[in-house]
Parts: C-alpha cells; sequence; structure tokens
C-alpha cells in the first residue's frame, strides 16, 4: 500500500489530473500498432475501465437473470462476483491514475502471449514513465512494464514486447474494421483473427451435439474476423459476430448455426427418451428438450450484408439462463 501510495504522489507531480486515453477505434495509435498487429496476433480486446467497476459488473452479472431465476443460483452468482472482484480491482486501480481504457492483445509466439497497452499521454519524459512505471508496477507487481512510444506496456514477466518488423498492414487493416463494428459505448470489445491458434478451438467447442461434425466452427474459423462486445448495466447486452467475403457465405453460415440448433433440442430429445427408457430419468423441474428450445429460441441469429450476427440482449441472456436453471438448480416440489 506505501508503494502504491507513493507512486500515486509522484505520478501526480508530472502530470496534469486530465483523464488519459486514445480515442481511436482501438484504442492504439500507429506506432504501437506496427508493434503489435503481425501474422502472429490473435485477438485484440479494448477495455472501458470506466465501466469495469466492481458495482457495474455486478449489476450486469445479476442483469443477466431473471429474478426469480437468480433465487435458485444465488450462491453461485456470488462466486462469479467475487472472480469478477479480483479483476474489477485493476480497473479501479488504473481508473485511479487517470487512465480509463487498457488495450490487451494477444499474440501467438510459442504459446499465447499477452500485452496491456496503456496510452501515457503525448511527450511523457523518461521521469515521468519512470513515475508511471513504479504506480502501473505497484498494480501488477507479477509483470514487467515496457515502452511503447506513448503507452506504457504490461508484459507477462520476461516477455519482450514485440519489434516493429513483423508489421503486417493486413492484419491492421482487419482489426481497425472489426473495431467498426460495435454501436453505442460498450465496456469491452474485441475482434479475433483467423489464425490457426483460434480455428482449431472454434472447431471444437461448436462440434455439432448430433452427428459430431465441427462445420460451424471451421465456418467462423474462416471468416475475415469474428468479434463481439459487452454492454454493461442493469441490462445487459452481449453481441457478436463474423465478418466473410460475400453476403451468400454470411447466410450459409446462418443456416449451420440454425441447424446447429435444431440438432441440440433433436439430440436432446433422443437424451430424455434414452432416460425414460433406462428408467433413469432425472427429477428436474424441465427436459432437457424443453430447455434447448428456450435457448435456441433466444439465439436467434441474422445475416446482415457479409456479417454473421448473433445478437443477445437484456432478455435473450435471461431467457437463456432462466432455461439452463430451471434444467440444473430450480428445485422440483415434493409432493405431498
Amino acid at each position: 500500500m506505501k508503494r502504491i501510495l507513493v507512486a500515486l504522489v509522484m505520478t501526480t507531480s508530472f502530470f496534469s489530473a486530465a483523464v488519459r486515453s486514445q480515442e481511436t477505434p482501438d484504442g492504439l495509435d500507429p506506432t504501437a500498432r506496427r508493434h503489435f498487429y503481425s501474422d502472429k496476433t490473435v485477438v485484440v480486446a479494448n477495455l472501458d475501465l470506466t465501466q469495469l467497476d466492481k458495482k457495474t459488473l455486478e449489476r450486469t452479472l445479476r442483469g443477466a437473470f431473471y429474478e426469480s431465476s437468480l433465487s435458485h443460483v444465488r450462491k453461485e452468482v456470488q462466486d462469479v462476483e467475487k472472480l469478477m472482484g479480483t479483476y474489477a480491482t485493476y480497473a479501479s486501480g488504473l481508473t485511479e491514475l487517470k487512465y480509463n481504457r487498457l488495450v490487451v492483445i494477444g499474440i501467438e509466439d510459442g504459446g499465447l502471449k499477452l500485452f496491456g497497452a496503456i496510452y501515457l499521454g503525448k511527450d511523457v519524459n523518461e521521469v515521468g514513465f519512470a513515475a508511471v512505471k513504479l504506480a502501473v508496477g505497484a498494480l501488477f507487481p507479477q509483470g514487467d512494464i515496457d515502452r511503447v512510444g506513448d503507452y506504457a506496456v504490461v508484459c507477462q514477466r520476461g516477455v519482450k514486447v514485440p519489434s516493429d518488423k513483423g508489421h503486417s498492414t493486413e492484419a491492421e487493416s482487419t482489426i481497425l474494421t472489426g473495431f467498426e463494428q460495435p454501436r453505442g459505448s460498450p465496456a469491452i470489445s474485441f475482434v479475433l483473427l483467423p489464425v490457426e491458434t483460434v480455428k482449431k478451438p472454434l472447431a471444437g467447442l461448436l462440434k455439432n451435439p448430433k452427428d459430431g461434425s465441427d462445420a460451424l466452427g471451421k465456418s467462423l474459423g474462416e471468416a475475415a474476423y469474428t468479434g463481439g462486445y459487452l454492454i454493461v448495466g442493469d441490462r445487459p447486452e452481449i453481441q457478436l459476430y463474423a465478418r466473410f467475403g460475400s453476403e451468400e457465405r454470411a447466410t450459409a453460415v446462418k443456416g449451420q448455426h440454425d441447424a446447429y440448433l435444431a440438432d441440440s433440442i433433436a439430440k436432446a430429445a433422443e437424451d430424455d427418451a434414452a432416460d425414460e427408457k433406462a428408467e433413469a430419468r432425472v427429477v428436474a423441474f424441465t427436459t432437457r428438450e424443453a430447455m434447448q428450445r428456450r435457448v435456441a429460441k433466444a439465439m436467434e441469429a441474422k445475416a446482415f450484408g457479409r456479417v454473421f450476427m448473433l445478437p443477445l440482449d437484456a432478455t435473450d441472456l435471461r431467457d437463456i439462463t432462466a432455461a439452463i436453471v430451471d434444467r440444473y438448480y430450480r428445485k422440483v416440489p415434493k409432493l405431498e
């Protein structure tokens, strides 16, 4: 604590109280992009730290549940809130230092390497950077603090910031296009590039539950980019999207998504029937099939131009969580 207080005093000695953030779509300037945007870039996430405090995150989590559902999972929600509180501490620490935005870049280099870029402001001298390094380092004691132009960069211990020699204009253009998609003022927005590190997990994650095929995951892995953003507060929203080379391809992927949901319902019905036949029916408030139908209804996708979209507003999120709670957490009343 003493180290943090000393760092705060030193920082305010060198900088004005003005809030610093780089108001570009991705939060970076051309110099930083040359270091971080290459053929190895996996993901870029733009975080508005002013919206990621503990209370707002708690409101967002609870806003994804109907009150009637929340009453059945209060302990589980509290456990998640404790975890979120840990990350909110970092966000609050940076905003106290007048840094309101953090850009997280993931680069594949013998494993995923993460970098957090914090805009310092223009023309910060070395003495000023030393004060910032001390203050930010107090928040991230397990990492190293480096510098790229007007940014302080938090790195994993022993990991070096990439040089600008591997810069890819194609990757930069794709990322900037991806960050033009979000609307409003999201707390978190991200762009995921179609590198091998992404393609294989996507294919595995979205395997068809009925026949085991990975068509949907493979298709998403072929997109120019996938991305999304989070709107926080009492009525949270999650928007996910993928951009393809043509309108026809985006429409075809929507068809794969619809088929995936239909097969999920069919497989759930088969599992319910198998339980009945084996007299091993799980006592639950609802069946697997009913749960999957409710989830599928809430996860209606769209194709607009070359973009496949999965928009989930507060009602959709609450319908999804309600279906899951009813199947796995809601107790069946005992018959007297």
